[in-house]
């Protein structure tokens, strides 16, 4: 849910590894979540 928003959030902020870490664990979301992968989202 909300899920390109926490993408579109971690990578605004371009420190947004720890906040989708949190999120990742929040949401239950099993998959690795890393700057790198959220510039590629975008």
């Amino acid at each position: 849910m909300q899920r390109e928003t926490v993408l579109t959030i971690a990578t605004l902020s371009w420190s947004g590894y720890e906040v989708a870490m949190a999120v990742s664990i929040d949401k239950r979301w099993c998959e690795p979540i890393s700057p790198r992968y959220l510039v590629a989202q975008v």
